[in-house]
């Protein structure tokens, strides 16, 4: 800094001058004010004068109406609430729920190749029930890997995307909480869940194990089904 100089830079000369002239009663056009006659109502108002006149006062200029997002319901949006598409908290509440749903099934739908031992396992469970659904989103936006209608049964075939983390982006936390999301819906819709955990690769030898437990285990539940008058295979 030059000893002449008052300042170090002129960020600093320009800051002490705009106090000195504040401090001697400057008002700066951004600040300065204009009185104006309301057209509607008649009554005076002040407005910026560095902005065009419109003649209309707050109370008078017409309220833009939105629609909740949640209920439908038209609502004035009030500056500062922080609901601009929701009319009340317990709808904000409410659409934030809907949101994280939406975002937990499109995470879900990453992983959503059927593993060889999977299909193996629908194909034989043919069988059982020929109209036989596989990942149909009937839960309410979830689905099962193989869904047994006939017996209202939705089989679950976890496979190591559900036990272990596979790559960097992979939250397994994540896939476990949505996996305890499905299994409420699944039983709210009145299906029994029967889950397999696979934690291999392809194997013929697995599946047929599996499926072998899961016709005992459909033996076991037999009262509980809805068509077990006809569970003549077991």
């Amino acid at each position: 800094m030059v000893k002449s100089q008052k300042f170090c830079s002129k960020s600093c000369s320009a800051k002490h001058n705009n106090a000195l002239r504040k401090i001697n009663g400057f008002v700066g056009s951004k600040h300065k004010t204009k009185v104006l006659h309301c057209h509607d109502c008649g009554s005076t108002y002040e407005f910026p004068v560095n902005r065009s006149n419109h003649f209309i006062c707050k109370n008078c200029k017409p309220k833009k109406l939105n629609n909740c997002k949640v209920c439908d319901i038209e609502f004035v949006y009030q500056r500062g609430s922080g609901r601009k598409s929701v009319c009340s908290e317990i709808c904000k509440t409410i659409l934030r729920k809907q949101i994280s749903r939406k975002g937990g099934l499109a995470a879900s739908k990453v992983n959503n190749k059927r593993s060889k031992n999977e299909m193996l396992f629908a194909e034989k469970c043919l069988v059982l029930d020929p109209d036989l659904i596989t990942n149909e989103p009937m839960f309410n936006g979830w689905d099962a890997d193989v869904i047994l209608p006939r017996y209202k049964i939705a089989v679950l075939w976890n496979g190591a995307w559900h036990h272990k983390k596979i790559t960097k982006s992979h939250s397994l936390k994540q896939v476990q909480n949505r996996d305890r999301i499905k299994l409420k819906e699944i039983v709210s819709f009145g299906y029994t869940p029967y889950i397999i955990d696979d934690h291999g690769s392809e194997n013929s030898k697995f599946v047929d194990e599996e499926f072998i437990k899961f016709k005992t285990w459909m033996q076991g539940e037999e009262s509980n089904f809805h068509k077990a008058e006809t569970v003549s295979w077991l």
